[in-house]
């Protein structure tokens, strides 16, 4: 569901589907008792030296990522909620 609305928001060629590594995420575990789904919000941009890691002491947000990741997010929350009946169709149009 995520990669349908991430490609419809953003345009196919701004989405990619991330590897799946063994790192430290508990998310697993609620997703076991809830659909759900991860999503990565690429933040970085060379332009503005955004590009360190997380956990870097030189980590730097690039902040016009901010309102594409509310957009997203909201948008999916809202189609999850109508197709899990918790949201009447015509409230779920932006």
């Amino acid at each position: 569901m995520t990669r349908l609305f991430d490609s419809t928001l953003l345009g196919a060629e701004f989405v990619t589907e991330a590897t799946a590594t063994m790192g430290g995420e508990d998310f697993a575990y609620f997703a076991e008792k809830v659909p759900a789904n991860f999503v990565y919000l690429g933040i970085g941009n060379a332009e503005k030296n955004t590009t360190a890691g997380l956990h870097s002491p030189n980590f730097k947000l690039d902040e016009e990522a901010l309102p594409v990741g509310v957009a997203l997010h909201a948008t999916i929350a809202l189609h999850a909620l109508q197709d899990l009946g918790g949201l009447a169709p015509h409230k779920a149009e932006l």
